[in-house]
């Protein structure tokens, strides 16, 4: 009997098998430390603040929470950073808004070139198994991630949406001195005055207090799921 590939898994046709999309939030776990800082590492991404963006983008669209059952965890940070910096666009703002489901996640993934980026990361040993928990959906299929999204209750992607189509907060570093207003949020809970040289390029070692920083953020964001 030729096997069908379910979730990953192979099984013989005909048998009952569970449908994986009725994994439900609750089952999200909080990745490790560890691993959000090498998914998001700059041999997964060539700019190096894909972590950061990612954390602004989980911060700012709670309305994940709602959609992670339905994407790999590779899919969801990468997104969540492509989206993060097109709502900085307003033309990216007005595509949304005259846009479905559809339309703006095969936009980000075009932005993005995900699946050449995320699928040539390599994952050492150390993370295969928690890669595999993370990431139990089948990426083989085109469009595979709308397919299983669209699967998500309308009010959920709904929401989603009405995320999308708000515009990125501005992020400043403690001590800030300017003028606070509702579009610009000081992030308490990273390193003080890091250092940038003439370039405006972050020094590499304070880079890597604040790209573990940014990981202990959504590590909280995803134990709140």
């Amino acid at each position: 009997m030729a096997p069908v590939i379910v979730n990953q898994g192979i099984l013989p046709l005909g048998e009952a098998v569970e449908d994986p999309f009725l994994k439900t939030a609750q089952q999200i776990r909080a990745p490790s430390l560890d691993y959000i800082l090498k998914v998001c590492g700059p041999n997964t991404l060539s700019r190096a603040e894909t972590i950061e963006s990612a954390c602004h983008g989980f911060e700012e669209m709670p309305s994940m929470k709602d959609i992670l059952p339905f994407i790999n965890w590779t899919e969801a940070i990468y997104l969540m950073a492509v989206l993060f910096n097109g709502r900085k666009n307003p033309y990216f703002l007005d595509f949304a808004k005259s846009s479905d489901l559809k339309g703006v996640l095969h936009n980000a993934c075009a932005m993005l070139d995900a699946d050449a980026r995320i699928d040539s990361a390599s994952v050492p040993n150390k993370f295969e198994a928690e890669h595999m928990e993370m990431n139990p959906y089948s990426r083989s299929e085109k469009n595979s991630m709308f397919k299983r999204v669209s699967l998500a209750p309308s009010r959920h992607t709904e929401r989603f949406m009405s995320d999308v189509r708000q515009p990125s907060k501005r992020y400043v570093y403690v001590p800030y001195h300017g003028r606070l207003d509702p579009d610009t949020v000081v992030m308490y809970y990273q390193m003080n005055s890091p250092r940038f040289d003439r370039h405006g390029r972050m020094f590499e070692t304070d880079r890597k207090v604040v790209n573990t920083k940014f990981a202990e953020q959504i590590k909280r964001i995803f134990s709140r799921y």
